[in-house]
């Protein structure tokens, strides 16, 4: 019954990428799409925050980088 088992629950996590390959792909292509429109401002933000090079939990400077960029986009 084990061995029963374990090969369905295999065959359903297995079966799972291949269900939702064609949204992933389409979603994988939007993503991409996206990063290349926006790339000068993500490398001009990550640029920025290196730069400010803050302390874990001390991240004053890059969150509010991060955070004026998410409001400018509609977040």
């Amino acid at each position: 019954m084990y061995k029963i088992t374990k090969i369905l629950v295999s065959l359903i996590l297995f079966s799972i990428p291949v269900l939702g390959k064609d949204d992933w792909t389409k979603n994988k292509k939007a993503i991409t799409a996206s990063i290349k429109k926006h790339q000068k401002e993500l490398i001009s933000i990550s640029d920025q925050i290196w730069s400010n090079a803050e302390l874990a939990l001390e991240e004053h400077k890059s969150s509010k980088i991060l955070s004026d960029y998410a409001e400018k986009n509609g977040f």
